[in-house]
């Protein structure tokens, strides 16, 4: 079993692996242009980046009115 927190504000992943009494027995946190395949589908590889929101575009700033 796994479990996976979206950092937003660091805009990383911490999955949580092997649940027990005390918390879970392995820890991992992954970066964006990393990828992490689930424990029950090992053969797919999901991009940190897929699992965030898109950062959002600045916004221009307006000129003064003359």
């Amino acid at each position: 079993m796994d479990y996976w927190v979206a950092d937003l504000t660091n805009r990383t992943v911490w999955v949580h692996r092997e649940p027990s009494r005390r918390g879970y027995f392995e820890v991992t946190q992954h970066q964006l242009g990393e990828t992490i395949s689930p424990l029950g589908a090992l053969e797919v590889a999901i991009a940190v980046a897929d699992l965030l929101p898109r950062p959002a575009a600045a916004t221009p700033t307006p000129l003064p009115s003359e």
